[in-house]
């Protein structure tokens, strides 16, 4: 049985954060993995540079998760 979402266990710390900042954080987390796997990985910044209402921590989390997948389910040398 999947777990319910419940309201008061999320909680969110919302703010105006650079989409570019964010991004280049997780892959820079992500680099030492992204080398093991023998992956590149290109961070292009959109034009304009925009800002996203997020909480910071939960965004870096969810990037985090898709750069994980990407190493986890692309062949070497991808």
């Amino acid at each position: 049985m999947p777990r319910e979402f419940r309201a008061e266990s999320w909680s969110s710390n919302e703010t105006l954060c650079r989409l570019s900042q964010v991004i280049s954080n997780a892959a820079d987390v992500a680099a030492p993995l992204i080398s093991q796997h023998h992956i590149r990985l290109t961070v292009e910044h959109p034009i304009g540079d925009p800002y996203v209402d997020c909480d910071p921590v939960r965004f870096a989390q969810m990037v985090d998760n898709l750069l994980h997948n990407a190493c986890k389910f692309t062949p070497s040398g991808g």
